[in-house]
């Protein structure tokens, strides 16, 4: 897809400010991409400060001008040492939490001003939380650190060390007076701002892949496929809800409903304070490993999948939009980052998303695992039709086909995504369909959004095994992006049943599927 140059991005500005403080609301069309080294796994979100976007991927801290997408600094940090969690800004500085188990201050023209070395043994591994005036943290030391970053003497940083049986994966979270935080020592902890436990209980499952959040009358641990409902102050258990695969990120909490995503790619609601689904919710299916945390933003909740898709819905769970992000051709390199195995993802252009998605000023961020930062706007920028491509069947004369044929295509969209509702198919100038179910038509058709390949069946004869009449066939697929720009593929193929079966099979393309 070709995006509008750049004088009318530059056009849009004003308009795209208007939407600032207004509610996201799907569809989206990209604006532009920021391409840095691949960091596999990164959870990093950037941070939104006038129209500056500061975004932080392997070694470097970058600022960027949040209305094109181009660098107006970057700040290295020292080789090895790498940001693996999200920098947060404090007064006129951005703290950068690094690999190295530092914290890096550096100033909004991109200097260092200061360097905090309060004696971590590993890398800082989740993003910083203010707890009154301290922030805390933990580190692969299996230590969460409370620090003052104001503070002028080395002795005064470190407020306090609390050290777990084993790693702490995720960031804590404060509320109700306490902090509280889980361990892969498979244990939820609470603690009291000068880092006591006031209590800790066992978590049901060795599987940590998520923060603790928060409610009004519990807080909620997450570990393997259960959620545990927690009183705040005793620590007490008082229920525990399994969900059918692992819950792979932090659940989103909204009102009374909590949003769970997991492992078999469906997205949970579930109640707050009885533990039972939330009737008027139907579990959305992604159809691959949902790898964000949810994030509602006005009324529309948003997250990512492990094929790189983004994914918008309502609070029903039906579907409101799609975007499948296909990686830069080619990656930002050297980059000591990347291992062997991203070789085959660079194949597929398929990479995971495992940053949470971002609104803010008017704009949507989501990075995907190649290290591209996604812009996009719900202005209409998007001005061309999706691509079709590898089509199958084509040419000929062929005979032996099977029967029903299996007809096939890839359909990509750069600029707002592929509409997979909008997707007519005909043959000879009739819509494939699968006949009615009471009442209503059924499709035949089948569209992957996580590989973008459509296939549907042709059966003209109605039974199975009824040859394909000879001569010359034409098949249409016409197909929409999320903005109504429409796109008409038109071939031919030719059936001769007097050849030998499995004679002249045609143009045959091949199809990479990334799963």
């Amino acid at each position: 897809m070709k995006l509008k140059k750049i004088i009318v991005i530059y056009l849009i500005v004003f308009a795209v400010s208007l939407l600032a403080q207004e509610t996201a609301k799907p569809p989206f069309a990209l604006l532009w991409k920021y391409s840095t080294t691949f960091l596999q796994g990164s959870i990093v979100q950037p941070l939104m400060d006038g129209d500056t976007l500061y975004f932080s991927a392997g070694n470097e801290v970058s600022a960027i001008d949040v209305n094109t997408g181009e660098t107006k600094w970057k700040f290295t940090l020292p080789t090895g040492t790498t940001v693996r969690v999200t920098p947060l800004l404090h007064k006129d500085s951005i703290i950068v939490p690094a690999s190295d188990g530092k914290l890096y201050i550096i100033n909004k023209q991109g200097h260092q001003e200061r360097l905090l070395d309060f004696g971590a043994g590993g890398a800082v591994t989740a993003t910083p939380i203010w707890v009154e005036d301290m922030l805390v943290f933990p580190c692969l030391d299996n230590t969460l650190y409370a620090i003052n970053p104001d503070a002028e003497d080395p002795k005064d940083i470190v407020k306090w060390r609390f050290r777990a049986g084993d790693n702490i994966p995720r960031s804590p979270v404060y509320g109700k007076g306490l902090i509280f935080f889980e361990s892969a020592d498979i244990y939820l902890y609470a603690l009291t701002p000068n880092g006591e436990v006031r209590w800790k209980v066992p978590l049901p499952s060795t599987i940590i892949s998520s923060a603790p959040i928060l409610g009004q009358k519990y807080v909620y641990a997450t570990a393997g496929r259960s959620i545990q409902f927690v009183n705040p102050l005793s620590g007490k258990v008082v229920r525990q809800v399994d969900l059918p695969d692992v819950i792979t990120a932090t659940p989103l909490l909204v009102g009374n409903i909590i949003y769970a995503g997991c492992k078999d790619g469906k997205l949970y609601a579930i109640d707050a304070t009885t533990g039972g689904r939330v009737k008027n919710f139907t579990p959305y299916d992604a159809g691959v490993s949902i790898t964000t945390s949810p994030a509602l933003y006005g009324d529309y909740i948003y997250f990512g999948t492990a094929n790189g898709l983004l994914v918008a819905i309502d609070k029903s769970g039906k579907l409101r939009w799609q975007y499948r992000m296909i990686s830069q051709a080619t990656p930002v390199y050297p980059s000591p980052f990347m291992p062997a195995t991203a070789a085959a993802q660079l194949t597929s252009q398929q990479f995971a998303i495992y940053a949470t998605p971002f609104w803010a000023n008017g704009y949507l961020f989501a990075l995907s695992d190649d290290g591209t930062l996604h812009c996009f706007t719900p202005q209409n920028v998007d001005v061309a039709p999706p691509i079709v491509s590898d089509i199958w069947p084509e040419g000929g004369p062929m005979s032996g086909l099977p029967v029903p044929l299996k007809i096939s295509a890839k359909i990509t969209d750069e600029g707002s995504g592929v509409d997979s509702m909008s997707i007519v198919v005909k043959v000879d100038g009739k819509i494939i369909s699968g006949g009615t179910i009471g009442g209503k038509v059924v499709s035949l058709y089948k569209f992957d959004p996580n590989t973008g390949t459509l296939e549907c069946n042709y059966n003209p004869g109605g039974a199975p095994g009824t040859p394909i009449p000879a001569g010359e066939h034409t098949v249409t697929v016409q197909v929409a992006d999320w903005f109504g720009n429409v796109a008409q593929k038109e071939w031919k193929f030719t059936i001769d049943n007097t050849l030998p079966p499995g004679a002249g099979r045609g143009t045959t393309p091949t199809i990479y599927y990334f799963r």
